[in-house]
């Protein structure tokens, strides 16, 4: 079997570069669901593990804040202010590494989109790596919170209020709460939705790379959605501190197997190059190659199960799709508040209207949200819908609902607010056969709930594409 090479660099002093390869010619390591046995074995481990590492001295690259901080540095202190005040005067191996890896997270302080997957690929690898020296159980892989199943919306009861003292490691207070929703008391994470937007949609993407792309589409859609529905903006809800809470691990290892789903179901990935250095399992520079990261098995683990798709939308997984072609675009930056805010949209010249392409079986409508920007996180979801009755019921809602999407990572400062797309053929197919759909299009964006006051949350333009 072929592995993804891996090198160390001492922490002690600097030595030749040595390759090391991951679980040589012994079986794969299983990540497991949360709820099987598997997976609550491994939380008992997980527990001590994250209690050992809070323990930890900060400037200890195997504790929590350090690992924390390769995710990003929240913006107060910041990271300049970070290094000084848990390394001091000190120019150890360990500064010199944090001040390489401290917020390096893909693609949040890069526009590079198609890195989001592998650097939290690896990073999820170098942190299991940590945790078993710091457990000195070689055994150890970390369980996934699979929210996308309709009976797993609730957090993870280890997780929660009222879990225990043996569990208190795992809580946060500071997650959502609301007059609608209380995440620590049990409540699922699309309580309150219109049409709950943990889903498999993302898997239907056809290609891995591009804004309309599989990696780019789970990220800012159901990665997103997860971050924003599970933390305020002190918390899960906003990159700085996102990491800080545990249950950022086991959302990022679901992210993961459904990125080993979609391959699974025939999604194939571009080449990468671009290496990335994380701290491993006794405090080492940690180097992974490019190449190989996307191949679990190749990596030394797997899944307990993979999600797939109907074999109807596995067909024609890699084609080359077509260009998309604009048919109605907004005019003007949007800005959102607390109330439904509606786009009309201007149909293009020469191009044929959402309904006349909706009966084309080889088109595909996408709506394409672009340029996301907002002053603070604004701590909740938007819901999209599509030429939406006024005082639409709950069915209604449902029929023109497009998709969700929030301000995760569009804050000044990350590179990260392309804006989300959404695949609406069926939608669109529906309305036109209802006579529900309008010649010319309205968008309408609303608040799952009350935004920051402060926040100013924006998009840039909204376009109804064909492709």
């Amino acid at each position: 079997m072929k592995h993804s090479r891996r090198v160390f660099l001492s922490m002690s002093a600097a030595i030749t570069l040595q390759p090391k390869f991951a679980l040589a010619d012994t079986a794969l390591r299983t990540r497991y669901d949360v709820g099987s046995p598997g997976g609550q074995k491994m939380l008992a481990l997980y527990v001590e593990a994250v209690k050992r590492m809070r323990a930890l001295p900060a400037a200890d690259p195997r504790s929590w804040t350090f690992q924390w901080y390769v995710h990003a540095v929240p913006n107060n202190p910041g990271k300049a202010t970070a290094l000084a005040q848990v390394f001091g005067a000190d120019n150890s191996v360990a500064r010199t590494l944090a001040t390489e890896i401290w917020s390096s997270c893909e693609p949040h302080f890069s526009a590079r989109s198609e890195l989001f997957l592998p650097w939290h690929r690896y990073f999820l690898l170098a942190f299991e790596d940590v945790i078993r020296g710091v457990l000195a159980n070689d055994s150890f892989t970390l369980p996934y919170w699979d929210y996308t199943r309709a009976d797993g919306r609730a957090l993870p009861a280890a997780f929660r209020k009222g879990a225990g003292a043996h569990w208190a490691p795992l809580f946060q207070a500071n997650r959502k709460k609301s007059l609608m929703i209380d995440i620590n008391a049990g409540d699922p994470i699309d309580k309150g939705t219109s049409a709950s937007p943990y889903t498999l949609r993302a898997m239907e993407r056809t290609q891995y790379s591009g804004p309309l792309g599989f990696c780019a589409t789970l990220d800012q859609t159901l990665h997103g959605s997860v971050h924003t529905g599970v933390g305020d903006p002190t918390n899960m809800g906003a990159v700085p501190t996102a990491a800080g809470d545990a249950v950022f691990w086991l959302h990022h290892c679901n992210i993961d197997r459904i990125w080993a789903g979609w391959n699974k179901s025939g999604g194939k990935n571009p080449a990468f190059s671009q290496p990335f250095v994380f701290a491993g399992s006794s405090g080492a520079r940690l180097f992974y190659n490019g190449d190989g990261v996307g191949d679990t098995a190749k990596l030394g683990y797997g899944y307990d199960d993979l999600p797939v798709l109907p074999a109807a939308t596995q067909v024609g997984m890699g084609v080359s799709a077509n260009e998309p072609e604009t048919i109605a675009a907004s005019t003007g930056a949007i800005s959102l508040g607390d109330t439904p805010t509606l786009v009309p949209m201007r149909a293009e010249p020469g191009q044929p209207s959402t309904s006349v392409s909706a009966q084309d079986e080889d088109v595909r409508i996408l709506i394409v949200i672009e340029g996301l920007t907002t002053d603070v996180e604004p701590g909740t979801l938007f819901e999209i819908f599509i030429d939406l009755p006024q005082a639409a019921g709950p069915d209604e809602r449902r029929a023109h609902y497009v998709g969700t999407f929030s301000f995760f990572g569009a804050m000044a400062g990350h590179a990260h607010g392309a804006g989300p797309s959404f695949d609406v053929t069926a939608t669109i197919r529906a309305l036109a056969q209802s006579r529900t759909l309008r010649q010319d299009n309205v968008i309408t964006i609303e608040p799952v709930g009350t935004p920051v006051q402060t926040a100013r949350p924006a998009v840039a333009k909204i376009e109804i594409v064909r492709r």
